[in-house]
């Protein structure tokens, strides 16, 4: 039976994919940097707002140090890979980025979970997770010979923010077993956001976005508020639900990213994209009902 924790790993891929498509409808010369910097810049004074109406601010000091230190070092390998990926979004593919990333994603977290000893993974979770990878591989296939190669350098750049995204994952399981999710998402946040902003003061890095028309800028917010939205979800069903099923529902962000193209990019779906959609859908069914 579906609970809160799975809707919110849904509603987190769903958002994750839904910027994805912001991020690459930006057609101004912005880069990956850029992005991320003011994902975090805007993410951070929401979620202080946030943290301030619905957290006892007492309570803060008395925050356990080494949960704290996971949070920050998890925060740390998080960043890197959104760095990573938001690259990859802008030079490749965005259905092959999201479905690198996301498989991986499944396979390092479930290899962590096993080697640790910290989740245990039922048989339905793998008859579910093989129906979700498989429907994702076949809206992701092409026929198309006349397609541009994959550059295997792009191609790396998923694989290695799934790697990072999963240990990043164990250490925040970690900590929300001491600190409050909504804590967790502000300092997931706040310490991004100032380290890029002492980055730029020491490196006199030029971050403008006066270059950008608009329509950009909207679609660069929309993007972070996506990418918060995406964040805080997905906080809040770990602290709910295994890491395993976590991970294993917010792999249909390529399935979300590919309607969401057809629906507002006119991207045309094929019959095994059609095809991929309906088993990705039946795999999710199958954890949310038998799990």
């Amino acid at each position: 039976m579906i609970g809160l924790g799975e809707s919110l790993a849904l509603l987190s891929a769903l958002f994750h994919a839904s910027g994805g498509i912001f991020i690459k409808s930006i057609k101004s010369k912005i880069s990956a940097f850029q992005i991320t910097a003011f994902r975090f810049w805007i993410a951070t004074p929401c979620l202080l707002l946030l943290t301030f109406f619905s957290v006892e601010i007492s309570e803060l000091p008395n925050i356990p140090l080494i949960p704290l230190l996971l949070i920050v070092l998890a925060t740390i390998i998080n960043t890197a890979g959104i760095l990573l990926f938001t690259t990859a979004i802008m030079k490749g593919r965005v259905g092959i980025t999201y479905t690198t990333s996301t498989s991986m994603m499944i396979f390092f977290s479930l290899l962590w979970g096993i080697l640790l000893k910290i989740d245990t993974i039922s048989l339905w979770a793998i008859i579910g997770s093989i129906f979700i990878l498989t429907g994702v591989y076949l809206v992701n296939r092409t026929n198309n010979s006349n397609e541009p190669k994959i550059d295997k350098k792009i191609m790396f750049l998923p694989i290695m923010a799934a790697l990072l995204w999963s240990v990043g994952l164990i250490l925040t399981d970690f900590s929300l077993k001491e600190i409050e999710p909504m804590i967790t998402a502000t300092i997931r946040a706040l310490i991004p956001a100032v380290g890029f902003t002492i980055w730029i003061l020491i490196t006199k890095k030029e971050i403008s976005i006066s270059n950008l028309t608009f329509k950009d800028k909207s679609f660069m917010g929309a993007s972070s508020l996506l990418g918060l939205g995406s964040s805080l979800s997905f906080i809040f069903a770990l602290s709910l639900t295994r890491p395993s099923i976590t991970v294993i529902l917010n792999s249909v962000s390529p399935i979300f990213a590919v309607l969401l193209s057809f629906i507002f990019l006119k991207e045309k779906l094929s019959l095994h994209q059609i095809i991929g959609v309906l088993i990705s859908i039946s795999g999710t069914m199958v954890i949310v009902i038998m799990i």
